[in-house]
């Protein structure tokens, strides 16, 4: 996952791994930069007819130690928003994540 603001020459890169069980995705995102930032989070499926798809999501453990991240936002949005709209969509057996804060893209297929 890549954050990145082009007027600012400014760039944040994370490894994204996503585990899925049956109508659960589990998250981690890690900073490779700064190994003291992690990410974990669960999403359990939420089906509303004529609804976005959407996932309830509860904190499994975050620590980021520093701030003014850009990363911070889609976190925010998370722990705001507990339910944050998501569109799965499955491409060559890659699974992507597209959302209101970005596109989460699990490297590992």
């Amino acid at each position: 996952m890549v954050f990145t603001i082009y007027c600012r020459k400014k760039k944040e890169i994370y490894d994204v791994k996503i585990v899925i069980n049956q109508n659960t995705l589990l998250s981690t995102i890690v900073d490779p930069n700064d190994n003291r930032f992690i990410f974990k989070g669960k999403f359990v499926q939420k089906s509303l007819p004529g609804r976005p798809l959407q996932y309830h999501y509860t904190p499994i453990f975050y620590h980021n130690p520093t701030s003014g991240l850009m990363v911070d936002g889609l976190i925010d949005d998370f722990t705001q928003h507990n339910t944050p709209p998501f569109t799965p969509i499955w491409v060559n057996g890659q699974l992507i994540m597209f959302g209101q804060g970005g596109i989460f893209v699990d490297e590992n297929g």
